[in-house]
């Protein structure tokens, strides 16, 4: 990869983190901000719904994908955690849009990588990703949801890399 889409990336990641710590904070829309300029690193403009439809995702084949699948997870966390302070329902709507999208990323995930190494950087967001979703559903009451997630959380934890190694 060129060294810009390497400083892009790794400037994805600061953004992320910057917009963590003020989401510690209850800083939501300081936290906000950094999401989108993490997200701009990408494409200006984005979210999870445009990395979604990206005509050609050449970010699927980085070695550092998982900075992307953090991003999209923190920014779940971020409206769920800006529900628990409010009371808001919307924020809680919000995540749990965000958590579907991060689901469908992870989906394209599994089809598009080969490399082990990043298998097992995104299975430990699958982990993070369903337990906060099921969260989420149960805060809205989306029983729906709620078992979908959970479906998905078994099925993510039934099927193991592969090493070619017997365990």
């Amino acid at each position: 990869p060129s060294l810009e889409l390497n400083d892009k990336i790794e400037s994805l990641n600061i953004f992320t983190h910057i917009a963590e710590i003020n989401v510690s904070k209850n800083n939501f829309d300081t936290a906000s901000v950094y999401f989108q300029k993490a997200f701009a690193q990408i494409e200006p403009g984005s979210s999870e719904v445009e990395i979604l439809n990206a005509p050609d995702p050449k970010f699927l084949q980085m070695k550092k994908v998982y900075y992307i699948t953090n991003l999209m997870i923190a920014k779940g966390d971020a409206y769920r955690k800006r529900y628990t302070s409010t009371g808001n329902k919307q924020f809680l709507n919000e995540a749990l849009h965000v958590y579907r999208r991060t689901d469908q990323f992870l989906d394209l995930l599994r089809r598009e990588q080969t490399d082990s190494e990043s298998k097992l950087f995104w299975r430990k967001d699958i982990r993070r990703l369903y337990e906060h979703a099921i969260d989420a559903c149960f805060g809205a009451q989306d029983e729906s949801s709620a078992f979908y997630f959970f479906e998905k959380s078994r099925a993510a934890s039934d099927s193991r890399p592969c090493t070619g190694k017997s365990d």
